[in-house]
């Protein structure tokens, strides 16, 4: 069997702020977020409220920067919950939603099962960024109906509009830029998902439909990357302008993207990353055969080694787990001592053993197992043994993930759907 020290490289997993469930699903926020509401907030409080109230405080200034990082804040995570919402509603179960800098991803556990789902899925949170773009627009000029300009021009003011009204209005079209940026065809943005379902509906491969899906994002990106270095030389682009600021945030995007999509491209990657939020207790092994402390070691080999395909043997004791032993402990022990030996005296203490929860993380406990080097970690409930969750276990749940489409987490700007 391999080892796991081998087999995963050392890593620090920095991890984001658990903001609860909504609807039954969990909600994340990575700490990258933090950049996009400091963007948010200087951007509102330095320009857009001045403007529309140049006689304000800076109370409210930053006031009003920060309900625009709110509002933005409620409009990704509207986005995410839509494509969450309507997964749910087509039989997929959600892991998770996670803010990230550039937008949200929405973790599925499976990928859908029908091109019509995988559109469906998909288009859902473009759509609801369309739909804020109305709403916020409207709420910006209540009581009047706004130029067409207004839905797309988020500098757009009509006179006398107030500070509040001029931050839904640049709300409103900057929701558009995130819908139509997250269609655009390749993957894993939702415009990528999109297309994988007309392929997978025309070739009827899903395989087949997300390698095209991927290549077109890996395509997408280049040409993000390319345009972002002309801009930085001076060459001005149609919608994108020039400069070397602009140029440098364009090629990022399309460096993050093209990132995003390599690791799509990757499926022993995407293996070990689906173990991350799916808890231990969907793969360890349960109701395993046991032992005593005060059990022979004879009886041990040959009631429970020779009889089970067990590796590993936990030890109880009035219901309590108190250790843990192995073939390989019994083998250090002359066979002609059996009868004399007890369980007790070769166990590993549970004082001395890598335990977890049920709940943990796969991905969690799969670290661990690489830091210690072991084969496998037991799961406790309090004093009270769980399960034991084995190296080979995680190896075959990678290998299934692996055979197939593996359902993915990439990170889209603006949004996304996973």
């Amino acid at each position: 069997m391999n080892n796991p020290t081998k087999d995963i490289q050392e890593e620090t997993v920095i991890r984001g702020i658990r903001l609860g469930r909504i609807a039954g699903i969990g909600v994340h926020l990575d700490w990258s977020w933090l950049v996009t509401s400091l963007l948010i907030l200087w951007n509102v409080s330095s320009f857009v409220v001045p403007q529309a109230d140049p006689g304000g405080s800076i109370t409210e200034y930053l006031g009003l920067g920060i309900a625009a990082s709110l509002l933005f804040f409620f409009s990704i995570l509207a986005h995410e919950l839509a494509h969450a919402l309507v997964a749910r509603s087509r039989g997929v179960s959600v892991r998770r939603i996670t803010l990230y800098i550039f937008g949200g991803a929405t973790s599925l556990e499976d990928e859908p099962r029908t091109p019509e789902s995988e559109f469906r899925i998909a288009i859902a949170g473009p759509l609801t960024s369309l739909l804020l773009r109305v709403a916020y627009v409207l709420i910006a000029n209540f009581g009047r109906f706004p130029p067409m300009e207004a839905f797309f021009n988020p500098q757009h003011a009509a006179p006398g509009m107030s500070a509040v009204s001029a931050v839904f209005q640049w709300l409103g079209p900057l929701n558009i830029l995130i819908g139509l940026f997250n269609l655009l065809p390749g993957f894993p943005l939702d415009g990528g998902r999109v297309l994988r379902s007309v392929l997978w509906a025309r070739s009827g491969d899903l395989r087949i439909a997300t390698q095209s899906a991927i290549l077109a994002g890996q395509i997408l990106s280049g040409a993000l990357i390319a345009a972002g270095a002309a801009m930085i030389l001076g060459i001005e682009l149609p919608g994108l302008g020039s400069g070397t600021l602009n140029g440098m945030w364009v090629a990022f995007i399309g460096w993050f993207l093209l990132t995003s999509a390599n690791n799509q491209a990757n499926p022993e990657e995407k293996a070990q990353e689906s173990l991350e939020g799916v808890p231990v207790e969907r793969l360890m092994r349960r109701n395993l055969p046991s032992a005593t402390p005060a059990m022979p070691l004879t009886f041990l080999v040959t009631e429970r080694i020779m009889k089970s395909d067990e590796p590993t043997f936990p030890v109880i004791y009035i219901d309590k787990l108190v250790g843990l032993v192995t073939m390989e402990q019994v083998q250090q022990i002359p066979r002609e001592n059996w009868d004399k030996v007890r369980v007790a005296e070769i166990m590993t203490h549970r004082e001395y053993m890598a335990v977890v929860s049920p709940r943990t993380d796969s991905m969690d406990a799969l670290h661990r197992m690489a830091r210690r080097g072991l084969q496998q970690i037991t799961v406790v409930e309090g004093q009270r043994l769980a399960g034991i969750l084995h190296y080979e276990d995680i190896q075959k749940w990678m290998k299934a993930r692996t055979s197939g489409p593996v359902p993915g987490e990439g990170v889209n700007p603006g949004a996304s759907q996973e």
